[in-house]
């Protein structure tokens, strides 16, 4: 009997525990393995506007809302516009990651933007929420259509986080001219300005797990 307590203790001396992080990673990669294409991927087609005859600056970012800190998926370039013209984005993310084990695979997309929108270009932030996603698994497509003016809540700019603001100011040496050029007058960087031929887009559209 004996014998037998000393050969059942040493076999389990043998059996290395699994560390509950290592069982949640575990768990989670054999739940990203059986993931559909589709799954936590997003689509946005935007369109800002303002419709002051004003010069108009944006930044804009796409997040995974959380309860605390949100989660940065994508920045946008900071821009400038007029009252005359619209500025539209699209943009395909992966969400995937973004949220704790335990409820990655529930998310909630949103669009945090900064704006001066105004009459007197005073600065506004605006919280743009879409529905939560809980366990979804095809691709999503949304839209959003905004008039900025006013839109939001009145803020003085934190130099440190909206940085991008001080190239509101910017001037450049244009046919040996020096001018005003903040970015979006002479130069409007990608994803500003695309829009795809259709939309949900056929990307999106093919990553549907029940086709």
């Amino acid at each position: 009997m004996k014998l037998q307590l000393l050969l059942l203790l040493a076999l389990a001396l043998l059996i290395e525990p699994v560390h509950p992080y290592r069982a949640r990673a575990i768990e989670s990669n054999n739940r990203l393995l059986k993931k559909p294409d589709g799954a936590q991927k997003v689509e946005f087609l935007g369109s800002l506007s303002c419709p002051l005859n004003v010069v108009w600056c944006v930044q804009l970012m796409y997040i995974e809302e959380d309860i605390h800190i949100h989660n940065v998926v994508k920045h946008l370039p900071f821009v400038c516009s007029n009252g005359s013209r619209t500025l539209t984005n699209y943009a395909f993310l992966d969400y995937h990651g973004t949220d704790s084990l335990t409820f990655d695979d529930a998310f909630e997309p949103a669009v945090i933007l900064w704006h001066d929108c105004s009459r007197n270009n005073n600065t506004y932030r605006y919280h743009h929420k879409h529905w939560r996603q809980g366990h979804h698994i095809n691709c999503s497509s949304y839209t959003y259509n905004l008039n900025l003016f006013g839109l939001g809540e009145a803020i003085d700019l934190d130099d440190v986080y909206n940085k991008p603001w001080n190239e509101r100011s910017r001037r450049r040496t244009i046919y040996g001219k020096t001018v005003w050029a903040p970015p979006g007058f002479y130069d409007m960087p990608a994803p500003w300005t695309v829009s795809p031929a259709k939309f949900p887009t056929e990307k999106c559209l093919n990553m549907d797990s029940n086709q």
